[in-house]
């Protein structure tokens, strides 16, 4: 799915580029791109599949790399983003690092962890009530996310406490840390639409099928132009 992501981030500015008119006036010319101006079958597929595809451009991109931090955030995303602003390891990865012996025995129990996270939650005055609390039998410690995973507009706010001794290990603030830090945890919201609310998901769904609609487009073209070298071959044989 992260390879899929890649090539559809990808994909997204050379069909961008394959719009671009051949020649002079350059805007003249492109303004046709954006235009369905129907006419036979094929030319209204055409017409659909190309101006489709621009005028859902700057939707379609923020959701092609929301899914590649999704997909591959370590791996590729967080390595890209850490190029222009900074971004601290996330608890699961910094323990994933550490060798299994110093990672502690658990001691913590589930109430013990969710009072911390009321206490620690309180001292960084965050108003959200805690909507979750899971613990990581591999790494031995205890995540508090505030807030409802459908409500919050830029996502969660979560604290990190160890399976042991219930300290700190780590926070990840909703609107707080780097620049690129933000721009990580808004790629969930990003990506499900609820970043603008209820109108965002109902975008995210439309644009779904949209996709599926451009999707099918492209491949009746692919088909249609198959279908032609063919002919070509078969009459050059011929």
């Amino acid at each position: 799915m992260g390879l899929v992501a890649i090539a559809w981030v990808i994909d997204c500015f050379i069909a961008l580029w394959l719009t671009f008119p051949r020649g002079k006036p350059f805007w003249k010319k492109w303004s046709v791109a954006w235009k369905i101006k129907g006419g036979h079958a094929y030319r209204l597929n055409f017409d659909l599949h190309r101006a489709g595809g621009l005028w859902l451009w700057l939707l379609l991109l923020p959701i092609a790399v929301s899914s590649v931090a999704m997909n591959l955030p370590s791996q590729v995303f967080k390595p890209a983003v850490s190029l222009f602003s900074p971004i601290e390891p996330s608890v699961y990865e910094a323990r994933g690092r550490m060798p299994h012996s110093e990672l502690g025995v658990t001691q913590l129990s589930y109430q013990q962890a969710y009072e911390r996270a009321l206490q620690e939650g309180k001292r960084l005055g965050l108003t959200a009530a805690i909507g979750e609390l899971y613990y990581s039998f591999e790494y031995n410690f205890y995540g508090a996310g505030f807030g409802q995973h459908d409500t919050e507009a830029h996502g969660k706010s979560w604290l990190f406490f160890h399976g042991s001794d219930g300290r700190l290990l780590g926070q990840e603030i909703a609107g707080q840390g780097t620049l690129g830090e933000q721009f990580y945890r808004l790629q969930l919201p990003i990506h499900g639409g609820r970043i603008i609310g209820f109108t965002g998901q109902v975008i995210i769904a439309v644009l779904g099928v949209m996709i599926a609609g451009l999707s099918g487009t492209g491949v009746y073209i692919w088909w249609r132009k198959w279908q032609a070298r063919r002919l070509s071959k078969a009459r050059r044989t011929a």
